[in-house]
């Protein structure tokens, strides 16, 4: 019986630091202030968390809204400084406005999928987790 019991207690001390690494996601709260299409996904203004995953510099993007995903898409991470948050955005042929980049503290989600786009910097009170 207590070989039972030890066998149990040292699977369940091994798949602890799986289940604590699985948990681990980086993240990040942003405020969207204006509406933004996000890989064909319209999201209207507030705050949302942005959350990747993946090895860098190529990552997967989940935008989610309380605890509902409302837009994944590929993006690039780019290790840099900013002053602020903000997120950049440029408008499509159509007038729409399509996220292209989203700037935390040290780092970038680069979302472009196409060079030389007319992009603007919109600044966005965001927190960190």
């Amino acid at each position: 019986m207590k070989s039972k019991f030890a066998v149990s207690l040292a699977a369940a001390a091994l798949m602890l630091p799986l289940s604590a690494f699985a948990g681990n996601k980086n993240s990040s709260n942003v405020e969207i202030p204006e509406k933004v299409v996000v890989n064909g996904q319209q999201l209207t203004p507030g705050t949302y968390k942005v959350e990747w995953n993946g090895t860098a510099p190529n990552v997967e993007v989940s935008i989610l809204q309380g605890h509902k995903t409302v837009a994944q898409a590929p993006a690039q991470l780019v290790n840099r400084t900013f002053d602020q948050q903000a997120i950049v955005t440029h408008q499509n042929k159509s007038g729409v406005n399509v996220l292209d980049q989203i700037q935390l503290k040290n780092k970038e989600l680069d979302l472009s999928v196409r060079s030389g786009a007319n992009s603007t910097h919109n600044p966005a009170t965001t927190s960190g987790s």
